[in-house]
């Protein structure tokens, strides 16, 4: 009985662990893309472009591996988060000089960066205003 306690401590400290370091990746994950957003915003160069495009792809690789480690509305939001920035970054790659409405998309890694799992729906929102406005 004392072992299995010890047990089922032991494997809940490991997921209050884990939690935790994703928590903490997750946010370096959105900060890295935010700072580079914004260095595209403020200096529109093909570096700064190219930059940005790989941290949302980081992002979407982080957002499936949310959706695979997650079960009901999380890895939902997961999968739609991994389909509206993976459009982002398609955006970014075929238009170079005319990518419209910007703030969107930065505003929904600031959203992100407060709710990782957009449980409002805000973020998701603010991606799609972006994808919109460069058909």
């Amino acid at each position: 009985m004392i072992i299995l306690s010890i047990c089922v401590l032991g494997y809940i400290l490991y997921c209050n662990v884990k939690s935790n370091y994703q928590k903490k990746d997750y946010a370096n994950t959105i900060d890295k893309a935010i700072q580079t957003g914004e260095m595209y915003r403020n200096e529109p160069s093909d570096t700064n472009r190219t930059e940005f495009i790989k941290e949302l792809k980081d992002l979407v690789v982080m957002y499936a591996g949310i959706r695979d480690g997650e079960e009901g509305d999380k890895a939902y939001n997961a999968k739609m988060l991994c389909d509206f920035l993976s459009s982002s970054y398609d955006i970014l790659e075929v238009d170079k000089n005319q990518v419209c409405q910007l703030s969107s998309l930065l505003d929904a890694l600031q959203l992100l960066k407060s709710d990782p799992f957009d449980e409002s729906g805000r973020a998701n929102d603010c991606i799609l205003d972006f994808v919109k406005a460069n058909p």
